[in-house]
């Protein structure tokens, strides 16, 4: 009689699957500092949806959510910049986040852009800044950036999180004091 055989149980394990406006900054910076905090790069998916607005964001990580190949316990996430109000209203980013909710999707806004975050790794500032191009134009990021990494600042840098990690306290210490103005 053949003996009874039993295979040990394979463990799937859940995705982070993030969302993302930018195309390239955004993805390359969450890569990195996902690896850093020993995220195994296999179980990290980050979504090229080619959308633009957070309810269309949104809207992609929901479908995805209910699609079949999504697991129970894969966690989601929607990364935008905030941009201006008048590009993009509070009432929509409202309807994003209860729409998030529902779905039980996470949302991180980078308040105006995501360049911000970056600079808050070179320096503090509070300066109000309407748009990613005024950031670009009127900070000293590009000065900060190039004088910190000997290179000069591309959207597409697939290694400015290993560039900036070791100021990632400055940053968070900074952003923390931004969000008590």
């Amino acid at each position: 009689m053949p003996k009874n055989r039993t295979r040990p149980e394979r463990q799937i394990r859940n995705l982070l699957r993030i969302y993302c406006e930018g195309e390239k900054s955004e993805p390359a910076y969450l890569y990195g500092y996902l690896q850093y905090i020993s995220c195994p790069a296999g179980r990290i998916k980050i979504e090229q949806c080619f959308k633009n607005t957070p309810i269309q964001l949104v809207g992609a990580a929901c479908e995805k959510k209910k699609s079949r190949d999504s697991l129970d316990g894969d966690i989601f996430w929607v990364v935008y910049d905030r941009e201006a109000v008048s590009a993009i209203t509070n009432a929509t980013h409202e309807s994003a986040r209860a729409k998030a909710e529902a779905f039980g999707i996470q949302i991180a806004i980078s308040n105006i852009c995501f360049e911000l975050w970056l600079l808050l790794h070179l320096e503090d500032t509070c300066a109000p800044y309407n748009s990613c191009d005024e950031l670009l134009k009127q900070s000293m990021f590009k000065e900060k950036y190039k004088e910190e990494t000997g290179g000069y600042y591309e959207k597409s840098n697939s290694d400015t999180f290993h560039k900036l990690k070791h100021r990632l306290p400055n940053a968070r210490l900074r952003a923390k004091r931004l969000m008590r103005i």
